[in-house]
């Protein structure tokens, strides 16, 4: 014992030694004598309560579980670049004889959180003895982790920025003597732990699984709903619905008599099938019923004997979402830029938007949509996302109504609704449209390419200003294929186009009638300007004939004659033509000939000014342009003698005359 603490001894000789006895709650301001490492990119933050970036790091502290205990934590919502360490340093600890085990606490909560590293510095080399990535859960987690050395050493904790807002903590870091204890991982949220479903303590770790109907996800903790046709029945262990048996089919597994009840079979056509029970003697047996336990006169018995039936409750069908009373379980996208309104009657600006609903055809009824004002920008994207869906074993159509009304409304990528399939980590866009699509609701039916549970995105795009407010009611999940909605039934067959709709598998075509031409926007007809490009001579002139009529008109000008066509005969002269000789007006002169486009020049002698056309051209009709110009006599000033009574007249001549 002797030697022991004198070997103690000289290694505290060699460098300060903190007490290891001592847990570090990180309530008082010196952080128990850690320090900031100057070599990495930022610093922990000593805090208190929630994390100034909310629903991400904790509300309370470890030591005292309220919102004025102290913690430490990294800070992500910095501009600091992603893959960015900070690195918390302890004092200097001396080794147990026994060895030494570091216990402490941490809080790892956020989307894509990044890592949370603990290292042990001892001799000169830096080892990594602990790590955990991604989201753990809003909750603190113990961690308990052998230290492997054989002289003084530091603790280093280093937490590093990941790809979004998501703050990593400690608290309450202790060094304890000997070998580590065994630290359930799985005692917080009611024995779930970090995992969403299912925890199970393993010695220095946990493990998740998850209950019937769910398969973990690649993170280890989350649970996906699975990609089976029984993830769409709740399961009676045990249980039989006597006498409703519709059809019996032998030879086959539950999984696929699961699928024979939701495709349906000839005997009970899809949709009619509302439970099954299955029979393990023989070889197993499917009894499929058009029945089930809430089915009026229906009972729900005990197997007889115990282990031979097993009874499957088809779950309810996907509901319609009307918008009426909630948001049906949608969520606002907290990463865009505006959110959706649910609204009824007209939209606050004026000629955009639906002025009723969907579903009741009113002013009272409601609707999703986006408010396209101001403070609202172009381009600016709003998301709204549904609750996670099961997939159905022969597929899904989403079917919905949209609106999409207003002047500015533009094509391209502002003024559009798109709508996208969130699966496996994974988002897909599956439809779009862009433009004035007419001021009615129109459907949309489009198949979902999924192979497990996902989600539904539904994105609208502000338009150039104001003007352009899109909606969206009524939103279906269906199973199977999805139907051919015909989008020109409304507005009297003529759907979103101005004139002519021409339904096609999935989508529609626009045309025009004669003498109209359709526009890029591939909905509205203009009248054809048929003088573009002009088919008339250089001596014609071009007349549109107005829509509904087609072509252009061609009339030469006067003195030629013709279709006036290029075409055609053009224009021919009709011979040279002569206008009446014109005389110079009184007090001035006249030049130039009196042939057909000859051009007569009038000027006014000194002193006088002309009043009028100053020249005519000779038409080929034998008459000239404009009216005959006179001269007028210049205004006479008077200007004072200086030095006499007398004045002095500036003469039409430009001379002084003494008066």
């Amino acid at each position: 014992m002797a030697v022991t603490v004198l070997v103690l001894l000289f290694v505290c000789l060699l460098g300060s030694c903190a007490d290891p006895y001592s847990p570090c709650d990180f309530e008082t301001a010196d952080l128990c004598q850690y320090t900031q490492d100057t070599t990495d990119d930022f610093d922990w933050t000593r805090n208190s309560g929630e994390t100034p970036t909310p629903y991400n790091g904790p509300t309370v502290d470890h030591t005292t579980g309220t919102g004025l205990g102290h913690y430490m934590y990294v800070e992500t919502s910095t501009s600091q670049p992603i893959g960015d360490t900070a690195r918390l340093i302890s004092p200097s600890y001396r080794v147990y004889p026994d060895g030494q085990c570091l216990l402490f606490w941490a809080h790892m909560n956020g989307n894509r959180i990044s890592t949370l590293r603990v290292s042990v510095k001892a001799g000169g080399t830096t080892t990594e003895i602990w790590s955990r990535s991604g989201n753990q859960g809003n909750q603190w987690f113990s961690v308990a982790v052998s230290i492997l050395a054989t002289g003084s050493y530091q603790v280093i904790f280093e937490g590093a920025k990941g790809l979004t807002f998501a703050d990593i903590a400690i608290d309450d870091v202790s060094i304890l003597q000997g070998a580590c204890p065994d630290v359930d991982d799985c005692v917080p949220r009611g024995g779930r732990g970090p995992c969403e479903q299912l925890c199970a303590n393993t010695v220095g770790s946990f493990a998740c699984s998850c209950i019937y109907g769910f398969i973990l996800h690649q993170d280890g903790l989350t649970c996906n709903e699975a990609n089976t046709s029984l993830s769409w029945f709740d399961f009676y262990d045990e249980k039989v619905l006597s006498g409703h048996n519709t059809e019996r089919i032998a030879g086959i597994g539950e999984e696929e008599c699961a699928r024979r009840c939701l495709v349906g079979t000839s005997t009970v056509p899809s949709g009619l099938c509302l439970s099954f029970d299955y029979d393990h003697q023989g070889g197993g047996a499917c009894v499929l019923s058009t029945a089930n336990k809430d089915t009026p006169g229906a009972v729900l018995s005990d197997s007889d004997p115990s282990s031979r039936f097993d009874h499957y409750h088809r779950r309810a069908l996907y509901s319609p979402c009307d918008f009426e009373t909630d948001l049906c379980q949608y969520t606002q996208d907290t990463t865009d830029d505006f959110n959706w309104t649910r609204d009824s009657g007209g939209t606050p600006t004026g000629t955009t938007g639906p002025t009723v609903d969907h579903t009741i055809g009113s002013s009272s009824g409601h609707y999703m949509y986006i408010e396209t004002s101001l403070p609202t920008q172009n381009g600016h994207t709003a998301r709204l996302i549904s609750s996670s869906y099961r997939v159905y074993p022969d597929g899904q159509c989403l079917l919905f109504w949209a609106h999409m009304y207003g002047g500015q409304i533009i094509k391209g990528t502002v003024g559009t609704l798109k709508v996208f399939v969130k699966a496996g980590g994974t988002t897909t866009e599956i439809w779009s449209r862009s433009g004035n699509q007419g001021n009615q609701w129109f459907s949309v039916a489009v198949s979902i390419p999924v192979t497990g549970s996902y989600q539904v995105i539904f994105e609208g795009a502000k338009g150039a200003n104001a003007h352009g407010d899109i909606a969206i009611d009524d939103v279906s999940i269906l199973q199977g294929a999805c139907p051919d909605v015909d989008e020109c039934v409304p507005r009297e067959g003529r759907g979103p186009c101005e004139q002519l709709c021409a339904n096609t598998v999935g989508s529609f075509s626009c045309s025009c009638n004669n003498g109209y031409t359709l526009q890029q926007d591939g909905l509205i007809c203009n009248d054809t300007n048929s003088c573009s490009p002009n088919p008339c001579v250089t001596k014609a002139h071009c007349t549109d004939v107005p829509a509904p009529g087609t072509g252009a008109m061609c009339t030469c000008q006067t003195g030629y004659v013709g279709d006036g066509r290029k075409d055609g005969s053009g224009c021919t002269s009709t011979g040279v033509q002569y206008c009446p000789t014109l005389t110079a007006p009184e007090n001035g002169a006249a030049s130039g000939g009196n042939s057909y486009q000859d051009v007569v020049q009038f000027t006014c002698n000194h002193g006088y000014q002309l009043i009028g056309d100053s020249s005519r051209t000779c038409q080929a009709d034998g008459t000239w342009t404009g009216t005959h110009p006179t001269c007028t006599t210049i205004a006479i000033r008077y200007y004072p003698n200086i030095g006499s009574d007398r004045r002095r007249v500036f003469n039409r001549d430009s001379a002084y005359v003494d008066q």
